[in-house]
């Protein structure tokens, strides 16, 4: 007989004389059996899997589920399968789901049910990002739509290798949470890392802690002259715990300088420079201070706007040829306000900008005139000054040139420097490569010092 069908019963008494009439009928309905072996799971935060062990000759399954929230039905629906697994996905965050499988013949009448099992939803925890400022901490996240209104936020930090973790709970509204601003006696280390993590929280379900996202507190430092029109940090160079910045004068008349800042015993800098130099011959717009460059106690300094004539760039004959300013540090650590020397380009060329870039290491400086016309316009030159030992004297005109393999017009070879040891690298930015037809693919070139000196023509050419 057929499941999820009423039969009709009737009986009657036959012998040799014959049979009695039917007795009056009595009904009955096939009684279903019990789908077993059904499993749910929460297989993600808005995702339950249903499984269940086949039922014989069933045709087909309906699974249906109900959603509530606080013990009202919100929401009723299902679905006819063939198979023995279901994934119900995108349900909603935070709602208990209550799931129920059915086996059904051709006809889709009932053959037996099983029992119903009730899972609760979570969410995805949110999506977190933090940003460092100089004086706080931000950390931010996207509020997910799918959240309920009774959702809590759970935020926790902890500073790089302490085992305290600090935590704030906060209300669903709320998308970022600033530390310290929002809670002064909260005292973060400037220069120390902070982890961050959060999870969202409904009632008695958590998500799982966001991926850790760490953060650095920055300290803001300037030259005590910063004013409208000083550049600081526009040349920038650090050597231990000694930090140099140039903040060279690019719009107005006013003088340029480099100001010193040396980091305290306790590993923090201070908010100010510890003290400022000066070029001898002050002049406005020389741009002292465009580069600048520190090794031991050597502090090298380009004015790549400097007119050996005296006149100031932009006016008269714009010779800016440059020149590079060096200084030498007491035994206690002071700098003298001016310099012990001052280097001139060799050749004395108009608008090479000698001393844009600068680089020192030991008893080596290289210093960069990318705009010098070799022979092509702002194809560029790079200058060693170089003396024996670190108690020498330093020469007062350059000791080498090197030159890049191929003079192009506009390449500004030695528009980026550097130095270690016996190797210098040399950036080319503007250099197109025409073999690919590429327009400032730039290149870089590696110069090496042997036993017979620099070598003025590099040794490796790199390629993007």
């Amino acid at each position: 007989m057929e499941h999820g069908f009423e039969h009709s019963f009737q009986v009657t008494a036959v012998n040799a004389a014959g049979e009695s009439d039917f007795s009056e009928g009595a009904y009955a309905r096939l009684q279903n059996g019990e789908v077993v072996g059904m499993r749910a799971i929460l297989s993600g935060p808005r995702e339950i899997t249903v499984n269940w062990t086949p039922y014989p000759d069933a045709n087909e399954y309906y699974v249906n589920y109900e959603s509530r929230k606080e013990g009202h039905a919100t929401r009723l629906d299902g679905e006819y399968i063939s198979g023995t697994h279901y994934v119900f996905d995108n349900l909603e965050c935070w709602r208990d789901y209550t799931i129920g499988v059915s086996a059904k013949t051709t006809s889709r009448r009932t053959m037996a049910e099983s029992d119903n099992i009730t899972i609760r939803t979570t969410c995805n925890p949110p999506d977190l990002t933090v940003k460092s400022y100089s004086d706080k901490l931000v950390a931010s996240w996207a509020v997910d739509s799918a959240y309920a209104s009774d959702t809590t936020y759970m935020l926790e930090w902890y500073k790089s290798g302490s085992s305290d973790h600090t935590s704030v709970s906060l209300p669903i509204r709320t998308s970022s949470y600033t530390i310290p601003a929002t809670i002064p006696a909260v005292e973060l280390r400037f220069g120390s890392k902070y982890y961050f993590k959060i999870r969202s929280i409904n009632g008695t379900s958590q998500t799982p802690f966001s991926e850790i996202k760490a953060g650095t507190l920055l300290k803001q430092i300037k030259p005590s002259s910063a004013r409208g029109y000083v550049n600081p940090g526009y040349g920038m160079d650090i050597y231990r715990s000694d930090l140099v910045l140039g903040d060279p004068e690019l719009e107005t008349y006013l003088p340029c300088s480099a100001s010193i800042f040396v980091r305290n015993a306790d590993g923090t800098w201070p908010v100010s420079e510890n003290q400022r130099i000066w070029e001898s011959d002050l002049r406005p717009l020389d741009m002292f201070g465009m580069s600048v460059s520190i090794s031991s106690d050597t502090i090298v300094v380009g004015a790549p706007g400097k007119d050996r004539d005296g006149e100031v760039f932009g006016i008269g004959e714009q010779d800016n040829d440059g020149a590079v300013y060096i200084f030498k540090r007491n035994t206690d650590g002071s700098c003298p306000n001016n310099e012990i020397l001052q280097v001139h380009s060799p050749t004395d060329a108009a608008n090479e900008i000698f001393g844009k870039k600068v680089a020192i290491d030991d008893n080596t400086i290289v210093v960069a005139a990318p705009y010098q016309n070799n022979p092509h316009s702002h194809d560029g030159l790079v200058y060693v000054i170089e003396r024996e030992n670190s108690v020498a004297d330093w020469p007062t005109t350059t000791t080498a040139t090197l030159n890049p393999d191929v003079s192009q017009e506009s390449a500004e070879f030695g528009s980026a420097l550097a130095i270690d040891g016996d190797t210098i690298v040399v950036g080319s930015p503007h250099f197109a490569d025409s073999d690919h037809g590429f327009f400032s693919s730039g290149l870089a070139y590696i110069f090496v010092k042997t036993s017979d000196g620099w070598h003025v023509t590099p040794t490796v050419t790199l390629h993007p």
